[in-house]
């Protein structure tokens, strides 16, 4: 326990950046750990400075803010809740071990950060301001115009026969999705990790660690986020230019599938480049919990309860509002207009593998959609049982412990 006269020090890789007014980031670059602090907090932080007292550190903050707390409060904040983060020297013992986000499953490296840290230099001329902007022009206006030109192509194609190389192409078009934003990562001189692969909402993702990202004011931080969805414009723009080259129609489908989906990351209900993105924007690195919360506020008024809101308040309602409507209208489409895409999901998942496996399948737009609504579903199902079950082993737990829940 801290004692009145003892003299706390942070520990030497706590770093501050500022997110936005009267709020920060605290990082610990050795372990990695980076969370969100009021200005308050901050404020007490940066007088400890490893030579005033405990009980001197209190009457300053109280006397240069006009705060009244005790030693206790500063205590139980630094000892009980950042501790954990390694925040002062010390009290090792207390820090929690870096942990990959939650919602990435069954993760692992497949190239480490010694060997991307010789790749990521050659691309940093990418990241010269006019040299972007060119190069996303172009791109882009070559694909729309490409896709505008020659539409009648997508209608159809057979899988079979370019199946491995649509795999192919599709896998390095991850990879230099992911090397975009290492490549950010390093250009603005921030640490990086390797490049992984794990699974998102069942589905396999390759993913880059750049936690340390936080660290970094919020323009370069949206940079960093719009980092994979340029490269992998540029890698479509590429792969699309050799498929004209070459007279090649299932590489040009193929470059378009890619561009397709490298537009989703852009979304911002899901936890990909769009979110972040719109994260960095509104200075909230939790921002579904944010627009939940808000919500809820919301339903408290039909209890007569009054809330006062700002811009950013309205807006997170809103966000919130319409993520919980598309999934609603989503489960209307599919359980009340379409049950039947559930019911034969299995036999059309069934007859597609066969029919891949003798190379006869033609796969377009309209059975690929057939099979991508009930997956959708089926993954949201998943999620919301998990969710339920977690959430009622533990209230089981906490009630044999005597804990409330």
């Amino acid at each position: 326990m801290m004692a009145n006269e003892s003299i706390p020090e942070l520990a030497d890789e706590i770093e501050f950046s500022q997110l936005k007014e009267n709020s920060y980031i605290l990082s610990n670059t050795l372990h990695r750990h980076y969370v969100k602090i009021n200005q308050d907090t901050y404020n007490l932080l940066i007088l400890i400075d490893g030579k005033t007292t405990l009980s001197e550190i209190c009457a300053i903050f109280n006397l240069k803010y006009r705060k009244d707390i005790n030693t206790k409060i500063i205590t139980e904040l630094l000892q009980n809740t950042l501790a954990q983060y390694g925040v002062l020297k010390g009290f090792d013992e207390s820090i929690k071990p870096y942990q990959k986000p939650p919602y990435l499953k069954l993760s692992v490296q497949v190239v480490n950060e010694k060997i991307l840290s010789k790749v990521v230099k050659f691309f940093y001329f990418l990241f010269a301001k006019w040299v972007a902007i060119i190069l996303i022009v172009i791109s882009f206006s070559f694909i729309g115009i490409s896709l505008f030109l020659n539409f009648n192509l997508y209608q159809s194609f057979n899988i079979a026969e370019s199946v491995l190389f649509m795999i192919l192409l599709m896998t390095i078009s991850l990879v230099f999705h992911e090397l975009g934003h290492a490549t950010a990562t390093s250009y603005f001189g921030v640490k990086y990790g390797g490049i992984g692969v794990g699974f998102y909402l069942l589905s396999p993702v390759f993913y880059a660690d750049v936690t340390d990202v936080w660290r970094l004011p919020k323009i370069k931080r949206i940079v960093v986020n719009f980092a994979g969805v340029y490269f992998e414009l540029l890698y479509c723009a590429l792969v699309l230019l050799v498929g004209f080259i070459i007279h090649n129609n299932s590489i040009i489908i193929i470059s378009i599938t890619i561009f397709v989906r490298t537009l989703f990351n852009l979304n911002p209900f899901l936890r990909s480049d769009g979110y972040w993105i719109l994260s960095d924007l509104m200075g909230m690195p939790n921002l579904m919990n944010h627009s939940s919360k808000r919500i809820k506020e919301a339903l408290t008024l039909i209890k007569g309860t009054r809330i006062k809101w700002n811009k950013t308040d309205s807006f997170l309602f809103f966000y919130g509002m319409i993520n919980y409507i598309s999934i609603g209208a989503f489960l209307y489409y599919i359980l009340l207009m379409n049950p039947n895409s559930i019911l034969l999901f299995p036999e059309r998942l069934v007859n597609i593998i066969t029919d891949v496996v003798n190379g006869k399948y033609m796969i377009s737009f309209e059975t690929y959609f057939q099979l991508l609504i009930p997956l959708t579903f089926i993954i949201l199902a998943f999620r919301v049982i998990k969710s339920f079950i977690q959430r009622l082993l533990r209230r089981i737990l906490l009630k044999k412990r005597g804990l409330p829940d």
